[in-house]
């Protein structure tokens, strides 16, 4: 009876079918769906750009919400790109915005109200934020962007087993072509895999990985480290030599290791492990490599992570005043003082130097109160204090200390190696 009315309606319908096959982050089953074309093309403009700044991010979000109120995906991210940009004027507004349209929520969209609320009164903890990520799961096991957000939070909330059976479904889709971060999620599997003592299942997935993204430096570490668990520690330098040989994609934002990093990483593995000859040979190596890349060269400082790793490999080495000095050189330059102060109060405490321990002590709790409890600790167990290093770290996570598998071999900590209450801290929980 109404032929423009009722082809109005079919459109709206085509574009949230269309919809539903073109973009993986939306399913109309679970959602609103966008009500026309230019305003989904501004919200996947949006998510697309989010790397690329949050004032142009928002303004596709709000271009979209603009267009179709009702495609609340859309404002969702809008009030999340405010929360990032720091704008919490505009973030009040959006929350308040969204929070008179709750009735039209669907029971998932109100699950992802919900975590844009947990922003608007102060940080969330992550155990809040895994709660509601473990719902959001629950209700759309099929979306990629919040199964691999609940991967995230089970690892640096120290539970390999959840994070893998987050991880099951996906591992396989991971390829280079799909995202620069596609080496993420297989990175978190090998090292739950590690932390679980499941070695020969690290060293399948390490294995696949390196076909997959032989640039990246963390997988050959797995590959080495559970070689080195598996007692096969004379097959290591197959993996240092050929990684040696790779170009590798260093982006520091991302984690990703230089050479340097992965021999060093792998020579504390081979200690922890049992192996101190091979450790020591390798860890003599990086030393080199080091030393001539820091040689000074006319016009061009060395470069501050070669500093920050050579002064910890001369930790490791047992060259405790000699780490002093690229740690000042970095101090000089402004780079992180927390870092520096902290890993200047474990040289003080190693050599016996009580007073510049406590003054590291007294400057790091001045100044990053959630980072100060892994350097506290770091000096405590140092100074011969174990039952104090444990009770910071156990502090620290409850106060939102992230864990990663750095704990099991970190050279700071290594006169917890062996101290029980601290293996027990740090096994898994889940």
């Amino acid at each position: 009876d109404n032929p423009s009315s009722a082809l109005e309606e079919l459109v709206k319908r085509v574009v949230a079918a269309a919809t539903a096959q073109w973009y993986p982050n939306i399913d109309i089953r679970i959602m609103n769906p966008p009500a026309s074309y230019e305003a989904l093309a501004a919200y996947t403009s949006g998510y697309e750009s989010w790397a690329g700044g949050f004032e142009r991010t928002a303004a596709l979000f709000q271009k979209s919400v603009d267009l179709d109120p009702d495609f609340h995906v859309a404002r969702f991210f809008l009030i999340k790109s405010y929360e990032h940009a720091g704008d919490s004027r505009r973030f009040d507004e959006q929350l308040a915005a969204a929070e008179d349209r709750f009735e039209e929520f669907t029971p998932f969209e109100r699950i992802r109200f919900e975590y844009c609320r947990l922003f608007g009164t102060n940080k969330p903890t992550d155990v809040e934020r895994l709660n509601l990520h473990r719902q959001l799961v629950r209700i759309a096991p099929h979306l990629k962007d919040y199964r691999t957000n609940l991967v995230f939070l089970t690892y640096v909330l120290n539970r390999p087993r959840e994070t893998l059976e987050a991880l099951g479904p996906l591992l396989p889709t991971f390829r280079p072509e799909s995202s620069p971060m596609a080496w993420s999620p297989l990175d978190y599997a090998v090292d739950c895999h590690h932390a679980l003592g499941e070695y020969a299942e690290e060293l399948h997935w390490a294995n696949i990985a390196l076909e997959r993204f032989p640039d990246v430096g963390n997988f050959y570490v797995a590959k080495a480290r559970a070689l080195s668990a598996l007692q096969r520690a004379d097959s290591v330098s197959e993996v240092i030599e050929k990684c040696s040989r790779e170009r590798l994609r260093v982006v520091p934002y991302l984690s990703s290791l230089n050479t340097e990093q992965v021999m060093f990483t792998v020579a504390l593995e081979l200690r922890l492990h049992g192996h101190p000859r091979e450790s020591g040979e390798l860890l003599s190596k990086v030393l080199s490599r080091l030393e001539r890349r820091l040689t000074p060269v006319p016009s061009r400082d060395p470069d501050p992570n070669d500093l920050v790793l050579y002064a910890a490999a001369l930790r490791a080495d047992g060259r405790w005043a000699e780490a002093r000095e690229p740690l000042l050189e970095l101090d000089r330059r402004d780079w992180d003082a927390d870092d520096v102060a902290g890993a200047l109060g474990v040289i003080a405490a190693h050599t016996g130097d009580l007073e510049g321990a406590q003054r590291a002590i007294d400057e790091l709790m001045a100044a990053a109160p959630r980072q100060s409890y892994f350097w506290r600790a770091c000096i405590a167990a140092h100074l011969g204090r174990e039952d104090r290093a444990v009770e910071l770290l156990r502090e620290g996570f409850s106060r939102g200390l992230r864990f990663s598998l750095r704990f099991h071999y970190n050279v700071d900590l290594e006169p917890l190696w062996d101290y029980p209450p601290y293996q027990d801290l740090i096994a898994p929980k889940g």
